[in-house]
């Protein structure tokens, strides 16, 4: 499986969250697809950052897997996102970074895989 840097851009925070999710949930990117009515082929790519989601795909996520409206929220700061890193960010550290989003989003602010880097 693809290592994700969930810190790299907030479309990759997307991918990790999903891919996080989805784990939790014990699913397949195939399982998750049937669920979803999407293929696992554009799940695994959303989930590695190469294509971005829809708001549409965001929100049958979030049903399919319980996640409360967190890949809509989390959809709506990657689509908003100018590309750059706010001041505030830059100052982080990775890990600081990660938990600030997370805090944003509101989602428990706890590591995430490859926090130990």
């Amino acid at each position: 499986m693809r290592e994700i840097d969930g810190t790299a851009s907030p479309l990759a925070f997307y991918g990790s969250e999903l891919r996080r999710a989805r784990m939790e949930a014990g699913l397949s990117q195939d399982q998750l697809g049937q669920r979803i009515g999407y293929s696992a082929t554009m799940v695994g790519k959303i989930e590695t950052g190469e294509r971005a989601p829809s708001e549409d795909m965001a929100r049958r996520c979030d049903e399919a897997l319980g996640t409360k409206g967190l890949l809509v929220r989390v959809y709506d700061l990657a689509r908003r996102w100018d590309g750059g890193y706010p001041s505030l960010v830059r100052r982080m550290d990775r890990q600081g970074a990660h938990r600030h989003l997370r805090v944003l989003v509101g989602a428990p602010a706890r590591p995430w895989p490859g926090a130990d880097r």
